[in-house]
């Protein structure tokens, strides 16, 4: 059962507010699509934001390009999950400062997860340590952002922080457009097409980028989308208070479509009790919003090549556990997964994780999750 099942009342925001005659929306700068996506919602009618990452690009791994900075310079705020997802953004988001710089991660309403090391995850471990603030998320709780006002964002509490994922930043790509994730996973792995099979140890584990100890991809949860929207329309309200009423209104009337979208997905993947395998951990937050069950992950990091001991663990655990499906994204190593599935019989479905086969825009989030689940669902069917 989905956690985010309480629908708000539509009933304060069936009214269309339309923005104030000749007032200049913020120039709001965002990372990645699904975020821009969200501020593009909050900020229809008024403005569109921009997109630093246009393209099919490694989000963990960039250079700012001069022409990124030119924009950043010029902006009213940038919105971002943060360092942890864009590394190579916060100096720049530092030299903005804090009331220009919005880390949607390190926000208090975001119900934050920790990194998964794996190879097979803990499922006890999201919650052993209790609360933060005296505000703690219970087990598949019904309501952890409480959204029924969503002005009011600052009775949500941050889950355990657990062990870094271990990877390490590469800060040494130029500035080439539409830099294809999957092609920089591959330049690393196909030269080894059995994956460490040849008597690499473990320590290969440690070739990615650096998470630290929170799960960054927290806008795969629509109830931190949720939340972020009723964040996004106070800053623009204090950006522009013009169209203040506006923005709130488009954050009411998001939420609503947000709790709609998670009622639907919930009722399309609530029977579906199948365990997985992931390449690596990016997914727990829809995980954890749909009861979603990933038994461990082959790689550590998205960059990071499994040694053989890891590779034997889960190959193992897949082969014990009758898994038939395994939940890839762009960074994947084809070499890698070749020799973590090799004579099983199972499914791979490629996730696209970051909406990069989308139009951005405002419809792009909702769009982007239906997909998800459409793959998930299809992969966790094969038999």
């Amino acid at each position: 059962m989905s956690r985010f099942r309480r629908s708000l009342s539509t009933a304060a925001i069936l009214a269309v507010i339309a923005p104030v005659a000749g007032a200049a929306a913020p120039k709001v700068v965002t990372d990645i699509r699904p975020v821009h996506a969200l501020v593009a919602r909050v900020m229809e009618g008024a403005g569109t934001p921009d997109l630093l990452l246009q393209g099919s690009e490694d989000p963990h791994h960039q250079s700012l390009k001069p022409s990124q900075a030119r924009n950043l310079q010029d902006a009213d705020m940038l919105v971002w999950i943060g360092p942890a997802m864009t590394p190579w953004l916060a100096e720049a988001a530092e030299a903005l400062g804090d009331g220009q710089s919005l880390a949607l991660l390190d926000l208090d309403v975001t119900a934050q997860r920790e990194t998964r090391d794996g190879p097979i995850f803990d499922h006890d471990h999201d919650h052993e340590d209790g609360d933060h603030d005296d505000h703690g998320h219970d087990d598949h709780d019904d309501e952890k952002h409480g959204d029924e006002d969503h002005d009011d964002h600052g009775d949500e509490a941050h889950d355990d922080h657990a062990d870094d994922e271990d990877h390490a930043e590469h800060d040494d790509h130029d500035d080439h457009d539409d830099h294809d994730s999957e092609e920089h996973a591959e330049g690393h792995d196909e030269h080894d097409d059995h994956a460490d099979e040849d008597g690499h140890d473990d320590h290969d584990d440690h070739a990615g980028h650096d998470h630290g100890p929170i799960d960054p991809h927290a806008w795969l949860d629509p109830a931190n989308a949720a939340a972020w929207t009723g964040v996004l329309a106070e800053k623009l309200a204090e950006l522009d208070p013009e169209n203040a009423d506006l923005y709130r209104a488009n954050a009411e009337a998001a939420q609503a479509e947000l709790a709609a979208l998670a009622e639907e997905l919930n009722a399309q993947l609530s029977d579906l009790d199948a365990p997985f395998v992931v390449y690596h951990d990016a997914t727990q937050y829809f995980e954890e919003a749909f009861d979603l069950h990933a038994l461990g992950s082959i790689a550590v990091s998205d960059n990071a090549k499994p040694g053989a001991a890891r590779l034997r663990d889960i190959r193992t655990e897949m082969q014990e556990g009758d898994l038939h499906c395994v939940l890839s994204d762009t960074s994947a190593s084809e070499s890698v997964l070749r020799t973590a599935t090799e004579g099983m019989d199972v499914e791979v479905v490629t996730l696209d994780l970051l909406g990069v086969d989308l139009e951005p825009g405002a419809a792009l989030y909702g769009q982007m999750l239906r997909a998800m689940a459409d793959d998930i669902a299809g992969c966790l069917s094969h038999d």
